[in-house]
């Protein structure tokens, strides 16, 4: 990670979790999901005097059957 190699020091801070429709997420870079439910989390890396580094959506793919 660009971060870690850098030697910047950050955490990470979780702000929750996330459940989205397949039906309604469907971008042309993320396989179908078929209708069913995707799953998430909202994180946010903080460095140096609580400053926000970023602020990241994390979806994951369904699983495959």
């Amino acid at each position: 990670m660009i971060l870690n190699e850098s030697g910047l020091a950050y955490f990470s801070r979780p702000g929750g979790f996330l459940k989205i429709s397949g039906k309604t997420f469907q971008p042309d870079f993320f396989p179908s999901s078929g209708g069913e439910f995707l799953f998430g989390r909202y994180n946010e890396l903080i460095g140096a005097e609580e400053k926000v580094l970023a602020r990241i959506i994390e979806i994951l793919p369904k699983e495959k059957s």
